[in-house]
């Protein structure tokens, strides 16, 4: 499954080591906390981590990213 451009957005930031304060901003998120919520239901990964192991499992994909 290919990412929408608002995910590669945010795979570009984690890969760059932008905190989650700073992306959950960049693309439109309240806090941090939320962010990182809808980031482990969408992916099964924590954005911690999606930095250690390098990448997206994607195994509970429902619907595109959203806040």
């Amino acid at each position: 499954q290919s990412l929408t451009e608002r995910e590669q957005k945010i795979a570009d930031m984690i890969a760059e080591h932008l905190s989650n304060k700073e992306i959950a901003e960049k693309v439109g998120f309240h806090n941090e906390f939320y962010y990182s919520k809808v980031f482990k239901q969408y992916t099964g990964l924590s954005p911690r981590e999606y930095k250690t192991n390098g990448g997206i499992k994607c195994n509970k994909v429902t619907q595109p990213f959203s806040t």
